[in-house]
């Protein structure tokens, strides 16, 4: 049997402002920010106050600036500290609040730091959305922040032909607009697939 390459999750660095605030500092900034955490609090990374605290590497720092954010929001905040630690979360805010760029930029991140794609090998990273147009916002934002540090994606959704829509084989992050579609394109990777 073949050996899988180890994976890297954890690529947090807590910055030293963020690592120096107290519990109670903590629990009052989720306070304000309305963040409510559920499960084991105490495993939970503070939140940051700026895109520098979130770890992130100079590339996607760079992407950030360019489109002109200043600050994170509230999910991002809680969010990327989570995700960049490689920790399994739900986020939940409104519209509009984040999200996307919550899971999305860790997701970059991860991307990034694993082994180069050999043919066939299909996406490191893989977004689940409930619509078409949906994923199709998705993929603008992957286009937006992971083009320019060489991350490739495709979006693939009902009543067009995969191979219209490009290739899930060159891809390294992919977005689906429902789990039956995901399942058709992993599938198309597999020897004897569609």
């Amino acid at each position: 049997a073949a050996q899988l390459p180890a994976v890297q999750r954890d690529f947090y660095l807590e910055h030293p402002d963020v690592a120096a605030l107290t519990p109670e500092q903590v629990q009052a900034l989720r306070a304000q920010l309305c963040i409510t955490i559920h499960g084991d609090a105490a495993r939970c990374p503070n939140p940051v106050g700026s895109f520098v605290q979130a770890s992130f590497p100079q590339y996607i720092l760079d992407a950030l600036l360019k489109v002109g954010f200043s600050t994170p929001t509230a999910i991002q905040r809680q969010g990327w500290p989570v995700a960049m630690k490689g920790m399994d979360a739900i986020g939940l805010a409104e519209t509009g609040s984040g999200k996307t760029l919550t899971y999305l930029l860790p997701a970059i991140v991860h991307v990034n730091a694993q082994p180069v794609l050999t043919d066939g090998d299909g996406p490191l990273a893989l977004v689940l959305a409930p619509t078409r147009e949906l994923a199709e916002q998705i993929h603008e934002e992957v286009v937006r922040f992971g083009q320019p540090c060489g991350v490739k994606s495709v979006c693939i959704y009902g009543g067009v032909a995969i191979g219209l829509q490009g290739s899930s084989r060159s891809a390294n992050l992919g977005a689906y607009a429902t789990p039956a579609e995901a399942e058709l394109a992993i599938s198309s990777l597999m020897p004897g697939g569609p």
